[in-house]
């Protein structure tokens, strides 16, 4: 959760120094943030579909739940605010294509 506000915070940042430097954080956090998201997304997404997913997303899986949740939205805030091209980026624009095609 702290990770989120201190990339919440920088992504807020206007002047161009802090912009740059968000951009090069950008760039380093965002292919281990998406790797955290997909591995999570996916753990969700199996334990959802087997036949005891209800009571596993209700008391083993809420933890993970919520980092999949969380990594997503650090993931989001990375795509809208950390590169300055996004679709220049080749990872920028995979990520963005395994979010739309969960």
């Amino acid at each position: 959760a702290a990770l989120y506000r201190v990339i919440k915070l920088q992504a807020a940042r206007r002047l161009l120094p802090h912009r740059r430097a968000f951009f090069s954080l950008a760039a380093q956090l965002h292919p281990p943030i998406s790797s955290l998201r997909s591995s999570h997304c996916a753990t969700v997404f199996s334990a959802a579909a087997s036949p005891s997913g209800a009571e596993w997303l209700t008391a083993a899986g809420a933890p993970v739940l919520r980092c999949a949740l969380l990594a997503l939205k650090i993931e989001v805030q990375l795509l809208l605010h950390g590169y300055a091209q996004p679709h220049a980026s080749e990872h920028a624009a995979d990520s963005l294509q395994g979010i739309v095609a969960a």
